[in-house]
This record gives structure tokens, C-alpha cells and sequence, in this order.
């Protein structure tokens, strides 16, 4: 369960626990009680923090204000209506930006650390370490090195290029 937690809370939430469950073999009630802890936390920090965030933080940037939210909230559909709770209430859609950046910064981090919790639970289980280790997380990461090399080799340096498509 505290593996499921972690993961939930410190990754992407229920995509998170979802993702890391069959990787540690953890229950079905396990997994119920994570997921309502991430989603019940997510709700009450989604309603809360855009105050929160005012208050805490009532002279800085757009760019703080995002980075706050999108590090505090659990789920990403969760910091997204945050920021824009945030944008709408205190005028400022800068936020939004910023609070996804973070957050989706946050999500990379699935694809390392679900591996390293499967070798980790494997090794305390008794499971060989390549029966624990879900592969498809090397196409994954094959094919986002892909896609950047693309993008390197097609459009170079030149940014306006790359932002006409």
C-alpha cells in the first residue's frame, strides 16, 4: 500500500498506482484504498489550493504560482482544473501553462520509476528481476528517443520551424 501511495502521490495519481499495481502485486484492495486516498486528497487540493496558492504566494509570478499547483495536486486532470480555477478566478492564464509543464515534468518519471519498483518488489519476492520488469517500457522510451531524433535531424535549431509543424 505504501508503495501504491508513493507512487500515486508523488508521480501522476491513479494512472500512477495503476500502472505500478501489477508491477508489485498488489491487491485489489490495496489498490481501491490508493486510489481513494489520491482522488479524495486531489478533490480537497483542487478546491483549495487556487486560494491557497493566492495567499501563500501573493506576489509572484505566473510562473511560481503553476509551479506550486502543478507540484501540489496529485492527478493530472486534477492540477489542470486547479490552474484553471486559478486562471479564472484571479485573471491570470499564465498559470496554466506552468502548472502543466510541472506536472507533466512529474509524469516522465512513471517510466523510470515503475521498472525500478518491479526490480525492487521482484528481488524482495523471489521473482527473477526480467519476469518483474514490464518491456514494454523499452518501446516506450525507443520510441520517444526516436521521435526526438526526428525532430532534430528534420528541423535542427531553427525553433520557428519547428513551431509551424
Amino acid at each position: 500500500l505504501g508503495a501504491l501511495l508513493a507512487a500515486g502521490t508523488s508521480i501522476c495519481g491513479v494512472t500512477a498506482i495503476g500502472a505500478t499495481a501489477p508491477a508489485i502485486a498488489a491487491t485489489q484492495a490495496e489498490v481501491a484504498v490508493a486510489v481513494a486516498n489520491v482522488v479524495a486528497y486531489g478533490i480537497a487540493g483542487m478546491l483549495a489550493y487556487p486560494h491557497v496558492a493566492r495567499h501563500l504566494f501573493p506576489h509572484e509570478d505566473s510562473k511560481n504560482i503553476g509551479l506550486f499547483l502543478g507540484l501540489a495536486v496529485h492527478d493530472t486532470a486534477q492540477v489542470m482544473g486547479c490552474a484553471a480555477s486559478y486562471a479564472q478566478t484571479y485573471m491570470d492564464e499564465a498559470v496554466v501553462a506552468a502548472a502543466a509543464v510541472a506536472k507533466l515534468t512529474r509524469n516522465c518519471f512513471l517510466a523510470g520509476v515503475v521498472p525500478l519498483m518491479a526490480a525492487r518488489h521482484g528481488a524482495t519476492a523471489g521473482i527473477a528481476t526480467k519476469a518483474a520488469f514490464p518491456t514494454f517500457v523499452l518501446g516506450f522510451v525507443g520510441a520517444a528517443g526516436v521521435r526526438t531524433a526526428g525532430d532534430v535531424y528534420f528541423v535542427g535549431d531553427d525553433a520557428t520551424r519547428w513551431k509551424e509543424g
